[in-house]
């Protein structure tokens, strides 16, 4: 008879390749213990429990596209938080749905992470652009060009080299017919 020995699972929230681990209580509390591990006063994703009336529909939509993915091998636990079964899962999934097992970890990751809700998939749009600032839309300036007027002595130096280089070939060619 097999000793039942109580598990929790555990996962880095801000690793990016984090997977989790399966780990005793005991080792658990061991390690609040110690402080090598917290546990987080403020919910960081508690955004993501809005209702979807307040999600922007195309985000709604990569959302949903994330979770048909995943949603079938997400409910096989303890299966999917064990390295060689979720290795298994994962390849079969791929199969079906034509996915790359890179996609699959960051679906999968981004549910663990954010509190195995549905909305842990949503697109992660508020990272993009430029913090209290819009994003900068356009060509960026040059810097290091310096700027010249017409009437400048620079501007009139060009202008004469120019005229010198290439208004004789100009004159030759048009001799020539």
């Amino acid at each position: 008879m097999a000793l039942f020995v109580p598990t929790d699972i555990a996962i880095s929230v801000k690793a990016k390749t984090a997977l989790p681990i399966l780990s005793k209580l005991d080792d658990l509390e061991d390690a609040l213990a110690d402080k090598s591990a917290i546990i987080r006063p403020v919910d960081d994703y508690a955004y993501l429990s809005q209702p979807d009336s307040a999600i922007p529909e195309k985000w709604c939509t990569l959302r949903d596209k994330a979770w048909e993915i995943i949603k079938d091998i997400v409910i096989i636990e303890p299966d999917i938080y064990i390295s060689e079964a979720r290795g298994k899962l994962i390849t079969d999934i791929e199969r079906i749905h034509h996915t790359y097992h890179r996609m699959m970890y960051l679906y999968l990751r981004k549910y663990w992470q954010r509190g195995l809700i549905k909305n842990a998939l949503l697109p992660d749009y508020s990272n993009c652009g430029e913090r209290d600032e819009g994003k900068k839309v356009g060509r960026a300036e040059k810097r290091s060009q310096a700027k010249t007027t017409k009437n400048s002595p620079s501007a009139q130096i060009a202008k004469s080299a120019v005229k010198k280089q290439y208004y004789p070939l100009t004159v030759d060619k048009i001799l020539c017919f």
